[in-house]
């Protein structure tokens, strides 16, 4: 009797060291290493080996909102970003899925705003503001386009590929040296509205 006592025992102990096993590796930080951006897929820095080399995970789809989603957005991860390798039954594989990590002192979130959501990429910056208004902030350039047809700001000016229509705006502009509709000649224009 006292041997199998022992043997269950013995059972239940490794029961346990495996499940504490897949408990600590269900959720795991580590730092992108790799990245193959044609398959959605990246290797994470999980740590190093008892020799100093590097301890990857195998080959994982990063998360981002998709499928039939009414948004779907695409967010390519960087090398050195912090992520968690995310594996529900706690076996690192096929079934694990790369997940962004938290904001850190040396990744400092883009707003601390309490009304306002913003995106960031590089130097380009969208807010949305709880009070209806947009904020688009764009270092080099902006570029509208609706079917085809667009307009484009930069620090040197606004360019319009078709035609601009000022507020009720129904005749061309007038410039120096164009004609009206009576034929007078035109000697002075708006210097701010190139045609």
């Amino acid at each position: 009797m006292m041997n199998l006592a022992a043997e269950e025992i013995r059972r239940l102990t490794r029961k346990v060291v495996e499940l504490d096993r897949r408990l600590a590796q269900a959720t795991m930080p580590g730092t992108v290493a790799e990245i193959d951006h044609g398959k959605r897929q990246l290797r994470l820095r999980l740590g190093e080996t008892s020799d100093g080399r590097p301890l990857l995970s195998p080959w994982v789809r990063w998360e981002e909102a998709g499928g039939d989603a009414l948004l779907k957005v695409h967010v390519p991860p960087k090398v050195g970003a912090l992520m968690t390798l995310h594996s529900p039954s706690g076996t690192i594989g096929e079934g694990s899925v790369a997940r962004w990590s938290t904001y850190t002192d040396g990744n400092a979130a883009p707003s601390t705003a309490e009304d306002t959501a913003v995106l960031k990429a590089g130097e380009t910056e969208l807010h949305l503001k709880e009070t209806g208004e947009i904020l688009i902030k764009a270092a080099q350039k902006l570029t509208v386009d609706v079917g085809g047809v667009a307009f484009t700001i930069t620090p040197e000016e606004l360019a319009m590929s078709k035609r601009f229509r000022a507020k009720n705006g129904s005749r061309p502009a007038h410039y120096v040296g164009g004609v009206d509709s009576d034929g007078d000649l035109a000697i002075d224009g708006n210097e701010d509205l190139l045609i």
